[in-house]
């Protein structure tokens, strides 16, 4: 139903392209809307801003809901919602669950990308340079800059802190295996292939699905190629992409 909404939304012309300029300046204009947070907001990482934006919380609804395949059909329905201009709605819609009842994954986000990442300033200005680069060049970034600026006085440090800068041209004992979702809305596969050409003789598996890491959209050629791997650390060959689907 919602899918038919958005795909008339601009009328019987309606085409990809349309629907995106009209989601741009949807986002335009809910990133004037603020709503306080003592007014039935679902817990966030915003809390302590004092208020957000329309604009924040709908990306964060899409974005969490585009984390697994079976989660994606609750985005066309949000756009629909906020389209009609319901923003008391988006403000109370509960963030999509990517953990789980027992997993308590969630607490470990800041201690581990926190911890690992050198990324502390010193006054406020120092963020300004930071956040204006995240927005030049990622449509969400006002929102995800949000939870990285939580790192800004982190008070610890890993006992090892990665330098990627150093990691260039890097000769392994055993070859790596590389693999990422074509599709990732969290980890890009630039990001997965920049980091393969970082080590000599890794592999790359290209997983042809949705979702964030390579689980969430089954695979029977990925988990039989990643088993492979573990097992002898065979790599699959170079241009090797895995389709969907358990048969």
């Amino acid at each position: 139903m919602y899918v038919h909404l958005l795909a008339t939304h601009n009328g019987k012309e309606t085409t990809p392209n349309s629907l995106m300029e009209s989601t741009k300046k949807l986002f335009e204009e809910a990133a004037n809307i603020t709503v306080p947070l003592d007014a039935k907001v679902p817990e966030a990482i915003d809390v302590q801003l004092g208020q957000t934006t329309v604009a924040r919380k709908l990306k964060g609804l899409i974005l969490t809901n585009l984390y697994a395949p079976t989660t994606m059909g609750k985005i066309p329905e949000i756009l629909h919602a906020t389209f009609k201009g319901e923003w008391t709605r988006i403000m109370e819609e509960p963030q999509t669950d990517i953990w789980g009842p027992w997993n308590l994954g969630r607490h470990s986000m800041f201690a581990i990308s926190c911890g690992d990442s050198p990324f502390r300033v010193e006054s406020v200005d120092d963020l300004y340079s930071i956040v204006q680069a995240s927005l030049a060049e990622n449509s969400f970034a006002d929102y995800s800059a949000m939870r990285r600026l939580a790192c800004t006085r982190w008070p610890f440090k890993a006992s090892e802190i990665l330098d990627a800068n150093k990691i260039l041209n890097v000769k392994t004992s055993k070859p790596i295996l590389f693999t990422n979702t074509r599709y990732d809305p969290v980890t890009p596969l630039v990001g997965a292939y920049t980091s393969a050409s970082r080590f000599r003789g890794s592999g790359f598996l290209l997983h042809d699905g949705v979702g964030h890491g390579v689980m969430n959209h089954p695979s029977k050629c990925i988990i039989q190629t990643i088993r492979k791997y573990f097992d002898d650390g065979t790599l699959p060959p170079t241009g090797t992409i895995c389709k969907p689907g358990l048969e």
